[in-house]
């Protein structure tokens, strides 16, 4: 399991223009990736708008944003265009990125549900995971990726 301090593991997955990103394309810049279950549906809205409406703030802290779930890339397409999100939606059809973050299954019990658990990271630009968290509510995903950059940027 990732935590705080570990080297982010890279990846290579489609954007929502049927592109290959890679976490390495990001070095030298602050990255926020965030997991959500399903677009279009109610929590993943609020977490993706609230990400958009904070978008300058995290820009003017030389970070971008990296949206992550299982929907193919014309849905994030789709998703991105009708509420005008200013950043790349990734799709994780197979669940490698999002297992290897923590993110794919949720426990209960004897069983894990194969389900996407909304998460946030924050990478710093040498590819170091400086906050994360699994299971974290729409909106708190966002304030958390606030509070993350500016104690960096005040430990700096």
């Amino acid at each position: 399991m990732l935590k705080i301090g570990d080297a982010a593991p890279d990846f290579a997955l489609t954007n929502q223009d049927g592109e290959t990103v890679r976490l390495s394309d990001y070095r030298g810049k602050k990255v926020i990736i965030f997991a959500f279950p399903k677009a279009k549906t109610l929590g993943c809205n609020n977490q993706a708008c609230a990400f958009r409406d904070e978008f300058p703030t995290l820009e003017s802290h030389n970070a971008v944003v990296l949206g992550v779930s299982a929907d193919s890339p014309s849905e994030l397409l789709t998703w991105k265009m009708t509420k005008k999100l200013p950043y790349d939606l990734l799709s994780d059809k197979d669940h490698t990125m999002l297992q290897a973050y923590g993110a794919w299954g949720v426990d209960i019990g004897l069983i894990k549900l194969p389900i996407i658990t909304r998460s946030v990271w924050v990478i710093d630009e040498n590819g170091i995971i400086i906050d994360m968290q699994i299971g974290v509510g729409p909106k708190a995903s966002v304030e958390r990726a606030v509070r993350a950059l500016n104690a960096e940027e005040a430990r700096a």
